[in-house]
């Protein structure tokens, strides 16, 4: 998704499968605390920590950080880093899922779609 302000890109969200986790910039980093990250302009940082609030008030299970402290790795090239390091674009990619263990899979069960579309609309818009 895709958002545009005055014909300029303001916010992107590339979505993944796998779990209920909100992975934000920069995921090279193995800094995995947000407001000690230099690289991000102030303002950028405060959104950041404010759209945690946002998404733990829909899902208080949520997981919410860079890749480091989500899955304890870093990952090299990835959209949400680019899009914020070179071009100040709030990205996030967020690991589409919900509270239930069994949503926590590339391929979650066709029965959970609907809860996980749901729930993450939320947070989306």
């Amino acid at each position: 998704m895709i958002k545009f302000y005055d014909g300029r890109i303001i916010s992107a969200m590339n979505f993944h499968a796998y779990g209920n986790m909100w992975i934000w910039p920069f995921n090279y980093s193995k800094n995995a605390i947000l407001i000690k990250n230099d690289e991000i302009p102030l303002n950028l940082r405060n959104f950041y920590i404010d759209f945690e609030i946002e998404v733990k008030s829909v899902t208080p299970t949520a997981l919410y950080g860079n890749a480091i402290s989500m899955v304890n790795y870093q990952s090299f090239g990835e959209a949400s880093d680019w899009m914020l390091g070179a071009h100040k674009i709030v990205a996030f990619s967020p690991e589409l899922g919900t509270d239930q263990k069994e949503t926590e899979t590339f391929f979650p069960n066709e029965k959970y779609i609907k809860e996980i579309i749901n729930l993450n609309y939320k947070i989306v818009k």
